[in-house]
């Protein structure tokens, strides 16, 4: 408050005028930008408080504007006041009832709708000062109950309003301020602990109308997929790598200069066409395999003889001293290196992906004849017939998505989820959206399924987002086969998609930087030892590695990773990245008769690599609340990184949004008992619905009704923006909402 500024400042609400006077004897304000206001008459002004004339004719003399019967609640009609805009509003302990605090809510909330109409949009502040523990944040002590706080915040927000600072206020810092108004009489009150809240305008959080909603379109090269709403809004923005200024802009500059110092690096073009973003199949093409099952690959696999290869199979095959789930993984591990090589190998732009995973249909086979092997090409899970030549239709794989997945990479690496977001490619005729992330083809009888978010056409082939930069490595093996004996050290940086649960510390949308290198100057210790001391520095905490189990990742058909090692924070845990081994496969090439359906891949290129995750790091090292801030529009954001500065100096986060307020809102549902619940899909609509609102859904009880076998669930949503204005009705709204599309979509029945 006293601070100088610019442009008009108004008062309100003064009762002896004493604090307009102190503003502008002690030069903080000049008379003339000031116009300053009370409720009452001004003849009841001089009747009621001494020295008031006084301060008035001081003020007059100095060029301000004195106004009187001005009520806070309608400065917007004011005959004088709605013709200014003002840079500054300053409402000195409003007061509307000394024993009702839903009366002084109500005054806070009618002064921040009025003045909104007033007040500078840009630079505006509105600065509200409170008694000891009215305000109702953490800044008060003590701190009242919320319930028993006037909630300025919350009250703010409904105007669109958010908390910038909280400045201690003291009478002394105004040497000719008296407080007045004690039980409304000429009488001082305690301002000990009292505190001034500044107030700035922000983005307020609105609810569309539910209905229908345009298609939601991703292109990749001439193709145009069918995206779920959530993630065409984040692809909508610009690239956060790109951003100028933008932390993960800057941290993305630093790692790749710092890792063209260790080595001769090929930087990829950010998700150019050779590294594709929409892959084929409705599932990753990562996933866990048997290191016994590669062994056996390893050991025959450069073997050309017919008779050798077909007892190799049949001997793994019928190895009955392996476990169930070993014979299983070897035997898909074979199956997918058999069939299918020569087309998803031809370009590498386009490579078919194949999952060694065991599907349902095979539960409870524990023979598998050889020549079975000609005939089905696991496809991330989807067992096509392809005796003529041509797949089969799919039986709606997606529905029996989660139960098809024996995928345990999630344990392993943090971004391998074996739930992925699937797409699937836009039809040309006219179609019409019926539902976030669900569309109907109405030119055609052909059936859709709808499993959550996930559609699929029987007659279509379904593609997935790339849940990791993992999945590229086929392609990016492929440039390095061509270079010959020039760089075959990569650096791509690019955007991941991983279905995952609401909270703070992860969004449905990542970046990751991948560093791989296949010659054989570059040693894992090498990688370890760099980025121990770079990471270090950034993060400003020490980087331990940490030994996994055991554990080797197929990557379609075409290799497998192993001996990986986990980069993360020694005192927090953070995982930053992973280090570990890549062994490529080469097509074996063109081989006649039965060596055709028997060929097996051979080692072609093994290398090191090393995979970020860009957000944790940038967590970690400015201490952000919420990754959703490094998504925010506000200018306020990226100003306090527009100072140039040395990254390894970057300085923590400092929140422009002070104490947001969390609205918690609970939903209880009866289970569609016709179907399997999938809280992925419940939190895919959540989002769809409220978008990041939500910050954190969490299951609070679950229970069995004996009688009707139904199953009850009860979860609670916790609403709050960190940079935009959220009221508790907008809250309120978006729960509503959010009933409506899972009663919709998941067939629940809401309690």
């Amino acid at each position: 408050m006293n601070r100088g500024t610019e442009g008009r400042v108004l008062l309100v609400g003064e009762g002896n005028f004493s604090l307009s006077a102190s503003l502008v004897a002690d030069n903080i304000l000049s008379g003339a930008q000031m116009v300053t206001s009370c409720l009452s008459s001004q003849v009841s002004v001089q009747e009621a408080h001494e020295n008031a004339q006084e301060s008035i004719e001081y003020l007059a003399k100095s060029g301000a504007t004195v106004l009187f019967e001005v009520d806070a609640r309608e400065l917007h009609n004011h005959e004088v006041i709605r013709f200014f805009e003002f840079s500054r509003v300053i409402f000195n302990f409003p007061l509307a009832d000394r024993h009702n605090i839903k009366k002084n809510r109500a005054l806070l909330s009618d002064f921040f709708s009025s003045v909104v109409h007033i007040l500078d949009p840009h630079k505006g502040q509105v600065m509200v000062t409170l008694c000891k523990g009215q305000g109702g944040t953490p800044a008060d002590q003590p701190l009242r109950s919320w319930h028993n706080s006037w909630q300025i915040v919350s009250m703010a927000a409904n105007a669109g309003f958010i908390l910038r600072e909280i400045c201690p206020f003291s009478q002394e810092q105004f040497g000719g301020y008296k407080s007045v108004g004690f039980r409304f009489q000429d009488k001082g009150f305690n301002t000990n602990s009292s505190l001034t809240h500044i107030f700035e305008r922000a983005k307020v959080v609105t609810v569309d109308d539910i209905g229908a909603k345009e298609r939601c379109y991703f292109s990749q090269g001439h193709q145009q997929f069918v995206v779920p709403s959530y993630i065409r809004d984040k692809l909508d923005r610009w690239s956060l790598l790109e951003q100028p200024h933008h932390p993960m802009a800057t941290l993305h500059k630093y790692l790749s200069r710092n890792l063209q110092m260790l080595c001769m690096v090929s930087i990829l073009q950010k998700d150019s066409d050779k590294l594709p973003k929409v892959l084929e199949g409705y599932r990753s093409s990562l996933s866990s395999i048997d290191p016994g099952a590669v062994e056996e690959v390893r050991m025959h696999g450069c073997l050309h003889d017919e008779d050798v290869m077909s007892k190799t199979l049949e001997r793994i095959v019928s190895d009955k001293s392996k476990s169930s789930k070993d014979m299983k993984n070897m035997q898909n591990l074979v199956f997918a290196n058999l069939s299918g090589l020569e087309d998803s190998c031809a370009d590498t732009a386009q490579c078919a992906f194949s999952n060694p995973v065991v599907t349902e249909e095979d539960e409870g086979h524990a023979e598998v004849k050889s020549e079975d092997v000609t005939r089905r090409v696991f496809t991330h899970g989807v067992s096509q017939d392809t005796v003529n030549g041509k797949p089969a239709s799919l039986q709606n794989p997606v529905g029996n998505f989660h139960e098809h997945s024996t995928d345990v990479t999630a344990t392993k690496l943090k971004a391998l989820s074996s739930s992925v977001f699937v797409v699937w490619k836009a039809a040309n005729s006219q179609t019409s959206l019926t539902s976030v992330g669900c569309e109907k083809d109405t030119a055609s009888e052909s059936p859709v399924v709808l499993q959550g978010a996930q559609i699929q056409s029987p007659d279509d082939t379904l593609f997935h987002l790339r849940c990791s930069l993992l999945e590229n490595l086929p392609h990016i093996a492929a440039l390095a086969e061509s270079n010959n004996k020039s760089c075959r050290t990569f650096l791509v940086t690019g955007s991941v998609f991983n279905k995952c649960a609401i909270s703070s510390l992860s969004l449905p949308v990542s970046h990751e930087m991948l560093f791989i290198s296949f010659t054989s100057d570059l040693r894992v210790d090498d990688l370890i030892n760099h980025y121990r001391a770079t990471l270090k520095d950034f993060v400003k905490e020490d980087i331990v590695t940490v030994q996994q189990e055991e554990c080797q990742v197929g990557v379609c058909n075409k290799g497998f990773l192993s001996d990986f090692l986990i980069l993360q924070t020694s005192e927090t845990s953070t995982v930053l990245g992973h280090v570990f081994k890549y062994q490529h496969f080469q097509n074996p090439g063109s081989l006649k008769g039965k060596e055709q359906e028997l060929k097996l891949l051979q080692t072609s290129l093994q290398g090191v690599g090393m995979l970020l995750y860009l957000e944790q790091i940038v967590l970690a090292a400015t201490k952000m609340p919420d990754v959703r801030l490094l998504w925010s529009e506000d200018h306020r954001f990226l100003n306090q990184f527009h100072e140039p500065s040395d990254i390894v100096t970057m300085n923590n986060f400092k929140p422009f949004s002070l104490y947001p307020v969390r609205f918690v809102h609970d939903v209880s549902f009866w289970e569609n008992p016709e179907r399997i619940f999938d809280e992925t899909d419940f939190f895919d609509i959540i989002r769809d619905a409220a978008g990041d609102i939500v910050t954190s859904v969490a299951l609070l009880d679950k229970f069995n009704n004996l009688e009707t076998g139904k199953t009850s669930r009860c979860y609670r949503l916790v609403f709050q923006a960190h940079d935009q204005a959220l009221s508790y009705i907008t809250s309120w709204k978006l729960q509503c909402r959010i009933r409506l599309e899972i009663a919709q979509k998941l067939g629940v029945e809401l309690r």
